[in-house]
Formats: C-alpha cells, structure tokens, sequence
C-alpha cells in the first residue's frame, strides 16, 4: 500500500468516527414534515418521537416556514425535550407541563434548549 493510500485510509476512518459521534450526539432522525425532526436518544424510543413531533405539529410549533428540531431522551421516567433554538430566543421552558400532559400522559417533562451543535445554551 502506497504512502497516499495509507493517508487517504487514515481520512476516511476519520471522517467516518467524525461522523458517528455527531450522528451519536443529535440522535436518529424521526422527520416529521419535509423540514422538521425529532432526533431521540437510544432512552427514549421512535414512537415517542413521533407522538411529539405530531404534537408539535399540531400547535404549529413545526410548520412549513421555517426548519425546526428538538431532541428528545429520558432519564428515569421523566422525559428530556430539548429545542434547538437560536441564543436569544429562550422562551420554550414553560413548555414542559403542556408536553407532559399533551404527549407524555403526565409523566415529568424537562425543557432544555440547545443550538444547532446540540450544545446547551
């Protein structure tokens, strides 16, 4: 194997754990229109995701303007839904006992937002 091939071998494996770890950090796709997703966590499970992205839908949090997205996991019996917003729009903590009740039959909801990177705010 040339020196070329070995180095082109090495990027490629790179990439590729580059990759995994922010497809592990965000979470599987669930999308729920042409430009909004739930991403869930292995905790919390696809059908879950969609009940919440349906929700969403529901009270036009997802629409067709504009992309959106919130991750969704659960530590426990309580039930982890992050928005990803931008830095200066924090308004969506209030949301948690309208989800827990709307979408989580009553369990505990926590609200946490986060940027596109998936990083708390």
């Amino acid at each position: 194997m040339s020196f070329i091939q070995k180095i082109t071998t090495l990027l490629f494996i790179s990439l590729f754990f580059v990759v995994s770890a922010k497809v592990q950090k965000a979470g599987k796709q669930v999308q729920i229109n042409a430009i909004s997703s739930v991403y869930v966590l292995p905790t919390a499970t696809e059908e879950e995701a969609k009940k919440l992205g349906d929700y969403l839908l529901s009270v036009n949090f997802f629409d067709t303007d504009k992309p959106r997205g919130v991750q969704l996991t659960k530590v426990g019996k309580k039930y982890i839904v992050r928005f990803i917003v931008e830095a200066d729009k924090q308004t969506f903590t209030e949301k948690a006992p309208e989800l827990s009740q709307n979408v989580f039959s009553g369990a505990p909801v926590l609200v946490e937002l986060i940027n596109g990177g998936f990083r708390k705010l």
